[in-house]
């Protein structure tokens, strides 16, 4: 697995993967502490996910409102149709949980989709952070916090 770190406003962010395929996303506020070249088969690059890195400038750069990259999502069928949900949500606004279960035909299984939601290897790119508390509250975020997610709903909000 190859990986980069890129400078972003919120902080650095690594970007995985192997060739242009792009599997891993992840915030993190110390590159030393999280250093994945202690993991066997995890290579540094700055020359690799050329396409993803691009991608996320554009975004930030609020030039882009979605991605275009070839991913590797991985899980269970009801964890990938959860994801594919949430790569529907469009840029700037939100869903909560309930209303993606009741869209997937699974009106009771918020916390499934929440679950589901929580284990998205690719934020940003599957838009996790657009996913909300039914009562409008901003709940969960295993990649960076409630403030990366606040601040990323408030960027794609800036550019709407």
């Amino acid at each position: 697995m190859d990986y980069t770190v890129i400078e972003t406003p919120l902080g650095s962010l690594m970007l995985a993967g192997v060739g242009e395929t792009l599997s891993l996303v992840n915030f993190y506020d110390d590159y030393s502490a999280a250093h994945p070249e202690a993991l066997a088969g995890w290579a540094f690059s700055t020359r690799c996910l050329r396409r993803a890195q691009s991608q996320f400038q554009q975004y930030f750069d609020h030039k882009r409102s979605h991605f275009d990259l070839d991913l590797d999502i991985r899980g269970t069928q009801f964890q990938r149709s959860v994801l594919k949900a949430v790569a529907a949500i469009p840029y700037g606004q939100t869903m909560s949980y309930g209303e993606i279960a009741a869209l997937l035909g699974r009106p009771k299984a918020a916390r499934a989709v929440g679950r589901a939601n929580g284990n998205n290897r690719l934020p940003i790119v599957i838009p996790c952070h657009r996913v909300i508390a039914s009562d409008g509250r901003l709940t969960g975020y295993n990649n960076g916090g409630i403030s990366i997610k606040q601040k990323l709903i408030d960027h794609e909000r800036a550019a709407s």
